[in-house]
């Protein structure tokens, strides 16, 4: 599974959030190097991210998904008739965004490192209804050939179990594909 940075507005975008959600306590599971912990914080939501790679390394992550980044920016490039670009335009502008978003985690965990959990799905470290709403992507369903059944089911009742309000997930489909998981 990949390491990604998506940034705070892909966050608004995918999950729909309003200024509204963005006054709730938000988890993010699992955050990768997202900017939205980072950015979310910095408009006053009580924002955590919960994620495997927050251990052990873990200031080494910023670093390494930028390598991945400039990895996928090559990729991207060859092969750039082969995406949609309705969201970045372009490789270069999604090299620049996710780079971005990376840089704006990496100096937020080390400024911040609280907002930042070492976690995993399905057994997260938060009690009962910790988090108002909590919002999962490009996991769950996601992965389904590499998850099975039984992990999906117990990371939904798990997000369920941590949340007070909602749970939203994104997307409902196989990440190499638009066919929606079972």
């Amino acid at each position: 599974m990949l390491i990604s940075a998506r940034s705070f507005d892909e966050y608004r975008a995918m999950f729909a959030l309003s200024d509204d959600d963005l006054a709730l306590r938000v988890l993010d599971c699992p955050g990768g190097s997202a900017s939205f912990t980072a950015l979310a914080g910095e408009r006053g939501t009580d924002a955590v991210a919960v994620d495997p790679q927050y251990g052990a390394g873990r200031a080494e992550l910023g670093e390494l998904v930028e390598r991945e980044i400039a990895h996928k920016h090559a990729f991207m490039t060859e092969n750039a008739a082969k995406f949609v670009w309705s969201w970045f335009g372009d490789a270069e502008r999604y090299t620049r965004l996710r780079t971005e978003a990376a840089r704006t985690f990496a100096a937020d965990l080390r400024a911040r490192p609280e907002r930042y959990v070492e976690g995993s799905l399905p057994s997260l470290p938060f009690p009962e209804r910790s988090f108002d709403l909590v919002l999962s992507s490009h996991l769950l369903f996601s992965y389904g050939a590499q998850l099975d059944e039984a992990f999906h089911l117990s990371s939904l009742i798990e997000l369920a179990r941590v949340a007070r309000r909602q749970v939203r997930l994104f997307p409902l489909v196989h990440h190499t594909s638009d066919i929606r998981y079972e």
